[in-house]
């Protein structure tokens, strides 16, 4: 399973434009391992130094993808970054099983998410 497609890069914001936090629409969702959850809110691309929104990549070769989004399941649950590189590298043990996108996530906010808790 692919876990960019175009339908959520063109979606994706840059995390600039993102202005709060708990309030911002969750764009993609990725989980894995159990109980490890990271809901992007945003997202750029690096491409010769500078961030791109992913919509305007086209083709053209990038570094790497920087997600900002809210991480739950880990020994604390907080807002950060982390790369589509890092993410493909992930393998959770026993099994190695590696990091998926929840096809069915529907629409909803960080807050929705928080409060769910």
């Amino acid at each position: 399973m692919k876990l960019l497609t175009k339908e959520i890069m063109n979606k994706m914001p840059l995390p600039d434009d993102v202005e709060d936090g708990n309030n911002a629409p969750i764009v993609v969702k990725f989980f894995g391992g159990g109980s490890y959850t990271l809901y992007v809110v945003a997202a750029y691309a690096l491409i010769d130094g500078n961030a791109v929104k992913l919509s305007e990549i086209n083709n053209r070769e990038y570094d790497d993808i920087y997600f900002y989004g809210y991480v739950t399941g880990l020994q604390f649950d907080e807002w950060g970054y982390t790369t589509l590189n890092q993410l493909k590298e992930i393998k959770f043990p026993p099994f190695g099983l590696g990091i998926e996108r929840d096809m069915y996530f529907g629409n909803h906010t960080v807050n929705e998410i928080l409060t769910r808790s």
